[in-house]
């Protein structure tokens, strides 16, 4: 959805239209595959984490996460950096004007709130990382000496205390942290909690809850129903709680289905399996392949529909992500593997009871 989100601007630049693939929302609608994003990731580190059949140390599981996100990151936007001073009709990162210093910290750090507003990296994609990286590093919290239940209520207990502050100031920091995005990783949260409860409803079930998820968003695609916050509103954490009751909850609906249904869909899903190791790499590389193709377009003068453009840009950017992945990510993954060690403090378990 990111992808076919970013084609649409391919197209538009090449051919000044986005044709009927940028009609109703579309191109919006592209966009909350973050949203889907957010409530998978809470889902994923619930289970990695606190719910872990072998619970990992603090320091281990941020170690981790660190090493699974921030490598091919720093090596992806080294290029940007380095050519930074061009800028053509579909850059995605809005190279051309000056790097600020908030926005090399967000970019190093993945703290979005060093300025006077809250700002991407320099990947302006990343700003997704921003909340994702905070995300981990409140996990972490909850681990610190294997007393779960403690420190969920220290983190409640902080939660709070934000929400009173970020009610009477309104600095970028508070924005950040206590952004009402962070529901959506809520939901996966809970969902996690009742994995086995949401594996009993069967395929079928499972099945029904994601098409009803995804009908919801659809619709919203098409049009129906109120906008929602965008990129600049997230980031000033204005309007989200409409966004995550709009756009996070069928995204909730969505993943509870596909884990309802995963024990039925086991024997055809290798496609998909691939296509999910290398989600990050096609999240971090599809820049690239769209200002690579326009450069190409340009160069050989195609006339081509704008929405040929848009679903050519979205398999080429899925086939040279893969091969991110294969080459470069794949590589990383297995020598931060070896490095980091496996601590453990707890014994195998189902549920976070201390």
């Amino acid at each position: 959805m990111v992808v076919f989100h970013h084609s649409i601007t391919l197209a538009r630049g090449y051919s000044g239209s986005g044709g009927v693939l940028d009609s109703g929302r579309l191109f919006d609608f592209g966009g909350i595959g973050v949203d889907i994003f957010f409530v998978i990731s809470g889902f994923v580190i619930t289970l990695s984490g606190p719910l872990a059949r072998r619970r990992p140390t603090a320091a281990e599981f941020y170690l981790r996460r660190w090493a699974r996100v921030a490598p091919l990151f720093y090596i992806l936007t080294i290029p940007i950096l380095l050519t930074w001073q061009f800028r053509t009709p579909v850059s995605p990162w809005g190279a051309g004007r000056p790097i600020t210093l908030p926005q090399m910290v967000a970019t190093i750090c993945f703290w979005p709130s060093a300025g006077a507003l809250n700002v991407p990296p320099a990947m302006s994609d990343a700003w997704t990382l921003c909340f994702e990286m905070f995300f981990y590093s409140v996990m972490a919290v909850v681990l610190i000496g294997g007393r779960v239940r403690l420190m969920v209520g220290a983190v409640l207990v902080s939660v709070v205390v934000l929400t009173v502050l970020r009610s009477r100031l309104d600095i970028p920091a508070l924005q950040f942290m206590n952004n009402k995005i962070s529901l959506e990783f809520c939901i996966g949260v809970g969902l996690a909690v009742f994995r086995r409860e949401i594996e009993s409803l069967g395929p079928g079930r499972g099945l029904l809850l994601t098409a009803v998820g995804a009908a919801c968003l659809l619709l919203w695609g098409f049009g129906f129903g109120p906008g929602v916050a965008g990129y600049d509103q997230v980031m000033a954490d204005q309007g989200v709680l409409g966004r995550v009751l709009l756009i996070g909850l069928p995204a909730g609906l969505i993943v509870a289905g596909v884990v309802a249904a995963d024990a039925g869909i086991q024997r055809r899903r290798e496609l998909f399996d691939r296509l999910g190791d290398a989600s990050y790499a096609i999240f971090l590389s599809h820049g690239f392949t769209l200002i690579a193709l326009y450069i190409t377009l340009r160069a050989l003068g195609a006339i081509l529909p704008p929405s040929a453009i848009t679903l050519g840009a979205v398999a080429v950017s899925l086939c040279l992500g893969y091969w991110a992945y294969y080459l470069v990510d794949r590589p990383i993954m297995a020598y931060f593997r070896t490095r980091i060690p496996k601590v453990v403090t707890q014994p195998p378990r189902l549920v976070p009871i201390d």
